[in-house]
This record gives C-alpha cells, structure tokens and sequence, in this order.
C-alpha cells in the first residue's frame, strides 16, 4: 500500500498523490523522527459534509489559503455508504484551532459563493 509522507495516510494501490497535501506517495513511511518538533496547533473540527467530493473542494480552497487541513471519512473506514452498510459516509475537515474562523469563511465562500 502506498503512503503519504507528510499526512502519513494509506492508501490503495495505483493512487500516487495524497488527497490532503498532495505529495507524491511511498511504498514505506519512514520511522517518526523522536527529536522532531511537536505540532503546536490543536486541530478542531471545521464542518461535517455528504460527501467527499464536498470536503474535497472545500479542503483545496483552504490548501490555497495555506490553511492545514485534515480529512477524515467514516467511509475510509469501513462504514460507508457500501453495499449492505447502513451507516451514512460522514466527511469531516479539521483545521488549526487559531485558523477557525478563516477557515470558516472559506469554506462559507467554496460552497455557497454568492
């Protein structure tokens, strides 16, 4: 399975960019480096959406803006909207806890732009 470097996602054979950031995959991520510097933003939930294609066009306006952004989906999970689940595809962008509010606006303008 391939791996995104920086968001340290996996995913499926013959994908060759990561979603979030972008970066080109690898077969292997490397160890954590224990000396490297700790994230100082807490992230925080922006907003829920239906689909990935929602949070997806929401998460590049904000990668323009330059905010960090994460994706998460109950769907890469597991617990999608497959044949035979019954639990609905959640879609969530999480943000740095002092970028909220541009964040906000952002995705405010990406999906409802007048």
């Amino acid at each position: 399975m391939p791996y995104c470097p920086q968001c340290r996602n996996e995913y499926l054979e013959g994908t060759d960019r990561c979603a979030d950031c972008g970066a080109a995959l690898v077969d292997a991520l490397p160890a954590p480096d224990a000396d490297a510097p700790k994230p100082d933003s807490q992230f925080v939930a922006l907003r829920s959406y239906p689909s990935m294609i929602h949070a997806e066009m929401v998460a590049a306006a904000l990668a323009d803006a330059g905010i960090e952004r994460m994706v998460r989906s109950n769907e890469m999970f597991g617990a999608g909207t497959g044949l035979g689940s019954l639990a609905p595809t959640k879609v969530e962008i999480w943000v740095p806890a002092e970028k909220l509010d541009a964040a906000r606006a952002i995705a405010d303008s990406t999906l409802d732009p007048t």
